[in-house]
């Protein structure tokens, strides 16, 4: 069991993983000039969201919300976090699983997308996501998107 001051310690690093994410999630939500005055993610700012703190066996979809995000183990290598994405995006088809790894930065147009410090599994729900891509593609939203980022992004 967990001494007082041990708990206090980990609670400590769950907030404050929950806090970078929450203001990662408000820089994405922030319009752009390189991306044409659209955000990384134009809907993060009113998505809602859960936050959770899990092993990567222990990802599953949650209900209720538009995205949940996991924060898995820091040890994974950008091979593993991809690979159990695809595994999940098999075993759930109804839901996306997108990986953020630590170490892997991604831009679009210049515009640093990942968190850059968690790993992380973003899950949402297959339809409502697809919703939200049909509606950006009447748009020029994804002309600013690197061919290989969208189609990293769109294997999903």
């Amino acid at each position: 069991m967990l001494r007082p001051v041990e708990m206090r310690q980990g609670r400590s690093i769950v907030d404050k993983a929950d806090n970078h994410i929450r203001n990662w999630i408000i820089k994405i939500s922030k319009p752009q000039e390189k991306l044409g005055n659209f955000p990384v993610c134009p809907y993060a700012a009113t998505a809602k969201i859960k936050i959770a703190h899990s092993s990567i066996s222990d990802v599953v979809p949650i209900t209720g919300v538009d995205v949940a995000i996991f924060v898995v183990e820091d040890t994974l290598t950008q091979e593993e976090l991809s690979e159990k994405c695809d595994q999940l995006n098999s075993l759930y088809p109804d839901h996306v699983f997108l990986d953020d790894h630590k170490d892997e930065d991604s831009f679009i147009n210049g515009v640093q997308t990942n968190n850059a410090l968690y790993n992380l599994i973003l899950v949402q729900h297959k339809n409502h996501l697809g919703q939200a891509r049909q509606f950006l593609h009447k748009t020029d939203y994804y002309s600013y998107w690197s061919e290989e980022f969208y189609n990293q992004i769109f294997k999903g």
